[in-house]
């Protein structure tokens, strides 16, 4: 099993998305971010369920979708995830930190 670590950026963009939708609506907002933890929390037990990110190249860094939602994340070890950031589908790809 893999432990998770949550970097700054990543967190910092949970925090973006909950206060934009929860001006729309607190209920969708509070799905949307269950919905987006749930998603990471399949990495426990499977960190390389996500497809490489052909965006980097180093083979460490992956990408694992939620609806329109990327989540960007990089394998450390074999006991160690850490998810970098977490970016709408909309634009590309940018940087990790």
């Amino acid at each position: 099993m893999a432990q998770i670590i949550w970097s700054n950026p990543a967190i910092k963009d949970l925090h973006q998305l909950r206060e934009f939708y929860s001006q729309f609506s607190e209920g969708y907002a509070d799905r949307l971010i269950d919905k987006l933890i749930a998603r990471v929390d399949i990495l426990i037990n499977f960190p390389q369920s996500g497809r490489m990110a052909p965006q980097f190249k180093d083979g460490l860094t992956r990408e694992l979708v939620s609806g329109n939602y990327s989540i960007i994340y990089r394998i450390q070890d074999a006991d160690t995830v850490t998810i970098s950031r977490i970016q709408s589908n909309a634009k590309p790809l940018t940087r990790l930190n």
